[in-house]
């Protein structure tokens, strides 16, 4: 309803409502590169999905109304000022973020569109060679041969292309991945 009343991006404030909620636990938690990745991903999806004119700062007014509103008299000037905090720190993870979808679009289709398949068979096997090198206990989690092993590289390598077409499907399929691993019980520390 504020939106609309102060006439701004709709399509903007229904992202990052939807949103909303990673951001903050990523903030309240002081997890800083998860919220880096989390502003990485909006601004992902903001390419796609944003139309119009983007105000950062139109979230910060709208969503502080609203909290005014359903929190009465409980609401103080502290509260005030830990969301417009809060909200600075999304910001300033987003802003640096939101041209780089459209600057690099383009490019990594054509990379990943273009790359012989042989190629991506190369850098699938060199990833391989260079995990087990550096971490060697990583290898008593593959039992599949080296097609197999090229295969995930080479799958990795499209969907690198795929997150701007799709951001929604390649996030949740990255996170199915993740959690599969954990039910593996792959160690986390080799994620990264």
């Amino acid at each position: 309803f504020n939106c609309k009343l102060m006439g701004y991006n709709i399509s903007w404030i229904n992202l990052a409502m939807e949103k909303l909620g990673a951001l903050v636990s990523c903030v309240a938690q002081g997890h800083d590169a998860y919220l880096e990745l989390e502003a990485n991903f909006l601004a992902m999806r903001i390419h796609k999905e944003v139309t119009g004119k983007l105000v950062l700062k139109e979230f910060r007014v709208v969503l502080l109304s609203s909290l005014r509103s359903l929190f009465g008299d409980v609401w103080s000037g502290m509260h005030e000022q830990s969301w417009s905090r809060m909200w600075s720190m999304v910001e300033k993870k987003l802003e640096p973020s939101l041209a780089l979808p459209a600057m690099y679009e383009r490019a990594v289709a054509n990379l990943t569109s273009e790359m012989a398949p042989e190629d991506k068979r190369k850098i699938g096997m060199e990833a391989f060679k260079q995990l087990f090198r550096k971490l060697p206990d990583t290898e008593n989690y593959f039992k599949q041969n080296n097609e197999r092993l090229c295969f995930f590289v080479t799958r990795a390598i499209e969907m690198s292309g795929e997150i701007y077409q799709d951001p929604v499907r390649l996030i949740n399929d990255t996170l199915s991945l993740g959690l599969r691993h954990i039910m593996y019980q792959v160690n986390t520390q080799y994620f990264e």
